[in-house]
Parts: structure tokens; C-alpha cells; sequence
């Protein structure tokens, strides 16, 4: 093998491993909320006769996001953790997508510097928390990558395969494809030298990505005749602010400062944000007098046009602060911080410290959070000993302190790997319930499967042996007496102060657990009746 070969083989090893690091100890997470709800959509679509329709799930079009992870539960024989680990596999090829892409963009720069800039997509928090949080977004992140670099790399089977999976991952899916399209052809093509006919043959060129309508025709006619919504429908109470939601542009709201925080600010994502201010600096001073460079100005319009297009589109709609919304914009902005970079610093080893500063921040930061900057924004709770942000701050949205919300990086998966500690322990039954507040019952737990070790799940299927669980507050109805004994979990996320101090008029304390991970805690209390 040559050495070239190998070198690249190097790089595509190496900017894959930050992502298998941060997620691999945590593959045998069961998912939670919003990842229930999906994760149960792939379960149900394999055991009730598999067909794509199946795969629409939580009203969106998902089928070409989760086709491949319903098929590897399939093969696996049902198990969860193949789900995370074909999405994995699907991040993977993103992220290798997304060096192929600096070494088009970048061919001046060295090796080392594109995968260090690769690695540090790979090592972003959000990218690991949506692996291991079974998500329809997350399909549209891999495909839209796939999408542009293939436009750059000239690939046509490529560019057919993600245009037609594109609409069929998320409703936004369909302008991610198109925005990506109308960048490349509008910088790449219509703006290079020659004459109308030969820029024409060019974009016919990419005659295959025009199966992105022809899809979502396909899924709208088949939706359409099965009696079902197009696209979800808007929340009760809120369809007639749609338009209004999609044309609003102020910073100063609430909902758009959180939208922002997220994609500019999170888990030391403002050292992008702040090198694209500096890179747009040195610019305007250069533009001043008249010594912007011609050189690099197709791929400066493409990636200057694909952000500011992706911001728009992104944050049109208000509906919650989960940061996964915005997974298809954080590859565009490391290509920007990458750009910029260059602009600012002209020493190639400077810049590579810099982005290697920046994958080890952003690694750091998939375990544990360590920005400074977050918890000012957004404050924080405690879980155990560590530190979370609490993400609905600025907007004082459904549920207390998050649920999606805090999938920003792999904290939450505590959540379930502590629940499962207790369910082992204290094993309850009919005569010894659990007990939670009413914000914690949304897709959290529905029972236990398997026996070495056994797991919290919030799914139904055959196996999972159902868990008996209260909302608090307990009282005896006309039939039954309210249990003798009861275990009251205490979720860091979620505040149930007030129904706690509710349960102790009818209930004592008789001891308190606590289940300890890696600093974190969750604290549990086995209660007699009065």
C-alpha cells in the first residue's frame, strides 16, 4: 500500500474514533422521551408487518432516517442497542463526508489540518446526543452532508440516493435539499466563466437530484391516501401564528435567543461563532481597500450563502429549544469557522492548535459540561455532583428543567443507566410501586427488559415486563387502597418538590437511596403509609 493510502486511511480512522469514544459506553442506553417515541415507531414497524409507511413516525417523514436502523434491529433479533449503533454507523459516513467535503472546499490546506477540522464535527456534542437519541433529525444531518459532498465530489449515484432520502427525514428536509442545491448551482456553475449553453449542461449534469420533488410527491400522494396529514399538524392553538412564526426575524425573542444559544453559543460552539466574527473582520477591512482576493471566492459564496440560508430556514418555526433541530446547520458552521480561520490566522501550524484546542473542548464536553459560558447563559441544575444546563431558561417552555431539551450532549443517558441501578435493587412490585411526578411520566418508564443486568425502558414489546407506576399524588380510590409502601424517585430534571411535600401528608420516609455513577446521583425514597 502506498503511503498516500495509508495517510488517508489514517485520517478517516482518526475522525471517526472521537465519535465511537463518546458513544460506545452508552450503546446500551434505552431510549427516552422524544427517542422512545421513535424507538417504539422502528419496533412496532418491524414486529406488525414492516412496510415504509410504517416508518412515518411522530407524524413526520422519517422512513429514510430509520429504514436502516428498524433493518439492523431486524437482524439483530430485537435488540436496542442496534439502533444506536446503525446510527452510529450513519454519523460516521457522515463525518467522512464531511472531510471528503474540506478536501474539495480546501485542497491548499494540509492534510493534517482538514482532519483535525473533520474531527472536530466528529467530536461535537450534539452529534454524539443524537446518536444515542433516536431522532428523525438526525437522518436529516447525514443525508445533507452526503448531499453536498457529493455535488462537490460529482457523484450522481450519490447525489440521487441523498435527494431522495432527503424530504423522507424530516418535513425540513425537503429545504435543506434544496438550499443545498440552489447554493451549489448558483456558486459553483452560474458563477464560473462560459457561456449559457455550457453552464446549462453542467447543472443537467445533476439531472438525479431532481428525485427530491418526485419523492416527496410520492410520500404526500401516499400520506394523502391513507387519510393522514402531509406535515404535522401545528400544535392545538397555534395555526394561525404559522405564518406569522415563518416571517418573524427579531433576535429579541425569547424562543430565537434560545435558537441562537444553541447553534452559536453551546458547549464552547461561541469559539466558532467567535473566529467567523474575526474572519468577517479582517474581510471588511480588506474589502475596505480593495485587497479581497479572488482566489477562494466560489467556495466563500457557497458557504457564506449555505449558512445564512440554513439560519433563515432553521428558525422560522417556535416550537422547543432541543438543539437537534439544528444539526443540519453545525457542519456549515465549522466550514465557515474553517474558512475564517484562514483568513485570520496564516501560519498553518497556529491554525491547527487552534481547531485541535477545539476538538478537545468539544470532546471534553461530549462527556461532561465544562463550558463557562453555557452555564451563564442558561444557569444549571445538579445531577449528583455534576452540573447541567438548564435549557428552558429563556423561554420558560414545557418541562421544567428539560427533557429533549438536555440532549445536548451524553449526560442524560444517567438518567436511564441510575433508573436501572434502582429497578435492580429495589425490584418493584404492585405492593411496592414507584412513584413520580406528573412532568416525569412522559415516555420514561413503562417496565424492565432483561434479567443480567436489567434495563429501565420506556417501550412495549412481548418482553419487557411491566414496572407498577403512580403519578403523584397517590389517594385510595372506590376499589382499591392506595399501596403501604412506595418508592418516590426523585429525577434531577424534573422539579416535584410540591408533589413530594404532597405525598407526605399520607406518607413517611422509612429510608433514603442513593445510586451513584461517575459523580452522578439519583436519589430515591422508600415511603410507608401513615
Amino acid at each position: 500500500m502506498s503511503k498516500s493510502y495509508l495517510r488517508n486511511l489514517a485520517s478517516y480512522a482518526f475522525v471517526a474514533l472521537p465519535l465511537c469514544i463518546s458513544t460506545i459506553p452508552h450503546i446500551n442506553f434505552s431510549p427516552i422521551w422524544d427517542g422512545a417515541i421513535y424507538a417504539q415507531c422502528v419496533i412496532q414497524s418491524v414486529s406488525e408487518g414492516f412496510t415504509l409507511w410504517t416508518l412515518n413516525c411522530a407524524n413526520h417523514p422519517s422512513i429514510a432516517g430509520l429504514l436502516t436502523p428498524a433493518i439492523a434491529y431486524k437482524l439483530s433479533g430485537g435488540a436496542l442497542w442496534s439502533i444506536h449503533a446503525t446510527n452510529l454507523l450513519l454519523a460516521m459516513c457522515a463525518i467522512w463526508c464531511f472531510l471528503g467535503i474540506l478536501n474539495s472546499l480546501f485542497p491548499e490546506t494540509s492534510q493534517a489540518e482538514r482532519t483535525v477540522g473533520a474531527a472536530c464535527l466528529a467530536a461535537m456534542p450534539v452529534i454524539s446526543a443524537s446518536v444515542l437519541h433516536t431522532n428523525a433529525d438526525h437522518g436529516v444531518l447525514v443525508f445533507s452532508v452526503m448531499f453536498l459532498y457529493a455535488l462537490l465530489k460529482k457523484i450522481r449515484w450519490l447525489v440521487f440516493l441523498a435527494s431522495a432520502a432527503l424530504p423522507l427525514t424530516k418535513e425540513i428536509g425537503l429545504g435543506v435539499w434544496l438550499i443545498i442545491l440552489g447554493s451549489y448551482a448558483l456558486t459553483t456553475i452560474t458563477r464560473r466563466d462560459g457561456n449559457i449553453v455550457e453552464k446549462l449542461k453542467k447543472i443537467f449534469y445533476f439531472w438525479p437530484a431532481l428525485i427530491a420533488p418526485v419523492t416527496f410527491w410520492w410520500y404526500a400522494s401516499g400520506r394523502s391516501a391513507r387519510g393522514f396529514p402531509i406535515l404535522q399538524p401545528p400544535m392545538p392553538g397555534e395555526s394561525s401564528t404559522v405564518l406569522r412564526e415563518a416571517l418573524s426575524l427579531s433576535p429579541l425573542d425569547p424562543v430565537m435567543k434560545s435558537y441562537l444559544s444553541s447553534m452559536f453559543a453551546l458547549n464552547f460552539s461561541w469559539i466558532l461563532t467567535l473566529v467567523i466574527f474575526c474572519g468577517l473582520l479582517v474581510w471588511a477591512v480588506r474589502w475596505a481597500f480593495g485587497a479581497v482576493s479572488e482566489s477562494g471566492r466560489i467556495r466563500r459564496e457557497l458557504i457564506v450563502i449555505l449558512f445564512i440560508s440554513l439560519l433563515v430556514l432553521l428558525t422560522r418555526f417556535k416550537t422547543f429549544a432541543n438543539v437537534r433541530y439544528f444539526l443540519p446547520i453545525f457542519p456549515v458552521t465549522l466550514l465557515a469557522a474553517f474558512l475564517a480561520l484562514r483568513s485570520v490566522v496564516p501560519w498553518k501550524g497556529i491554525r491547527i492548535l487552534v481547531l485541535g484546542v477545539i476538538f478537545v473542548l468539544f470532546e471534553a464536553s461530549s462527556f461532561r459540561l465544562i463550558d463557562p459560558l453555557s452555564k451563564r447563559i442558561y444557569g444549571t441544575f445538579m445531577f449528583g455532583k455534576n452540573e447541567m444546563l438548564e435549557m428552558t431558561s429563556l423561554t420558560g417552555e414545557c418541562c421544567d428543567r428539560g427533557r429533549d431539551q438536555i440532549v445536548y450532549n451524553t449526560e442524560f443517558t444517567y438518567i436511564d443507566h441510575l433508573t436501572s441501578d434502582l429497578l435492580a435493587d429495589l425490584k418493584p412490585s404492585e405492593s411496592l410501586p414507584i412513584v413520580i411526578p406528573n412532568n416525569a411520566q412522559f415516555f420514561f418508564l413503562r417496565g424492565i427488559l432483561g434479567s443480567d443486568p436489567p434495563r429501565r425502558v420506556a417501550i412495549s414489546r412481548p418482553d419487557v415486563i411491566p414496572v407498577p407506576v403512580f403519578i403523584s399524588p397517590i389517594a385510595d380510590s372506590p376499589t382499591k387502597r392506595a399501596p403501604e409502601q412506595v418508592i418516590w424517585l426523585d429525577l434531577p430534571n424534573i422539579y416535584g418538590e410540591n408533589e413530594f411535600k404532597a405525598l407526605l401528608s399520607t406518607y413517611k420516609v422509612l429510608e433514603e437511596k442513593v445510586y451513584t455513577r461517575h459523580g452522578y446521583e439519583l436519589h430515591a425514597k422508600i415511603m410507608q403509609r401513615l
